[in-house]
């Protein structure tokens, strides 16, 4: 080890604090979410997670005039958020077929 004691300071990121389930759902409804309430999609924010879910919302969500390969909210006008939940029940199906076939590949 060298005698260097420097201590750097890292500023936190984000800036802003942590949202609970509840403000994240609030936040989806205004942003033009339909098809459910705040609290049952606080409660699927809870139990899957608010980033996990976002992969499978973020191609209903309104391009970007400054950078059209980004999206923000508001939602298209129509998004329901069944729509989404299929999406991301469809994905995990797969997934365990997937890996399923996978691992007598990898015993084999």
């Amino acid at each position: 080890m060298t005698g260097n004691t420097e201590i750097t300071t890292l500023t936190s990121y984000p800036e802003h604090g942590a949202k609970t389930p509840l403000e994240l759902a609030t936040k989806l409804i205004e942003g033009n979410l339909q098809g459910i309430a705040k609290e049952p999609l606080s409660r699927y924010l809870s139990q899957i997670g608010y980033y996990r879910l976002k992969g499978y919302w973020y191609p209903f969500l309104t391009p970007d005039t400054s950078n059209q390969a980004k999206r923000i909210l508001p939602f298209i006008e129509g998004t329901n958020f069944n729509e989404i939940l299929e999406r991301y029940h469809f994905d995990q199906e797969l997934r365990v077929l997937v890996f399923s076939g996978i691992v007598p590949i990898e015993i084999f």
